[in-house]
């Protein structure tokens, strides 16, 4: 298959897994027009998800001989007639493609380089010169080399910050990847500042979490301390408070005691006096 073709698919593959099912006639049809092999047919059809299988054809078709793309094509005019036209299309794109190339070259020359050159038939090379010497070709090669020159000198200028002297005579594609190098050196030093930063920050940081860690610890040891020497208080609390209730219930059965025993001692004495009268 050409390779204007081979692109073509490609480009056309999105389209193709959306809206394209290679359906076992479809794929029989391909196979008797010997697009495609019975066993390619085969291992396409086993082939479970049907984007796999538009995949697996797009590939095996890429592979097949010069009219496999015009009859695959054409086998999609019958169901899918925009993926037809889209294949159809892309490919006149690419085939139209280097003349499209060319004809922006010319543009170019005509309207950009060609104005460049007669920028000295407008200024003058020279008092002497006239319009016959500025259209010879050396005049107009000296004059583009001269332009290159000052390009040269120009960007020179520019690179000068970063590039030494002595180097000034080297190709400006060196000087200008050597100021690259140089400037994504300065920004990996930058950014390794940075980081090497944020790395000290982050040890401070970790150091703070230790601590308050180590501090946290000590507290929860403290609180659980507490936490028993409240348990032991709330014992003592209930035992003093069954205690006090005991000795209210002594103190009350006391002064029954001491009633009765007045009362008894009362009738004693009461008794003892009926005795002598």
């Amino acid at each position: 298959m050409d390779p204007k073709e081979k692109r073509a698919l490609d480009r056309c593959l999105d389209d193709l897994l959306k809206d394209f099912d290679p359906t076992p006639a479809f794929l029989h049809a391909l196979c008797s027009e010997n697009v495609i092999t019975e066993e390619m047919m085969d291992k396409i059809m086993r082939l479970p998800a049907r984007e796999t299988q538009v995949s697996a054809l797009i590939r095996c078709l890429q592979k097949r001989g010069p009219q496999a793309f015009t009859i695959f094509k054409n086998k999609l005019e019958q169901d899918y007639s925009w993926l037809s036209k889209k294949l159809e299309d892309e490919l006149k794109k690419l085939q139209s493609g280097q003349n499209s190339i060319n004809r922006r070259l010319i543009n170019v020359i005509e309207h950009q380089l060609v104005p460049l050159i007669k920028i000295p038939q407008q200024r003058g090379l020279s008092g002497d010169s006239n319009n016959s010497d500025l259209q010879h070709p050396g005049v107009i090669i000296q004059y583009l080399n001269d332009l290159l020159i000052q390009l040269h000198t120009q960007c020179n200028k520019v690179l000068r910050n970063t590039v030494n002297s002595q180097e000034d005579r080297q190709p400006l594609c060196v000087l200008i990847e050597q100021s690259l190098q140089d400037m994504k050196q300065n920004a990996v030093e930058e950014g390794l500042t940075d980081l090497s930063k944020e790395v000290k920050d982050l040890r401070k940081q970790l150091k703070d979490v230790l601590k308050y860690k180590t501090e946290n610890d000590k507290l929860k040891v403290i609180i659980s301390k507490q936490k028993e020497k409240l348990k032991e208080l709330a014992k003592l609390q209930k035992e003093e408070k069954r205690h006090k209730l005991e000795k209210q219930k002594i103190i009350h059965e006391n002064e029954q005691l001491k009633f009765e025993i007045m009362n008894l001692k009362e009738q004693i004495q009461s008794n003892i006096a009926s005795l002598y009268t």
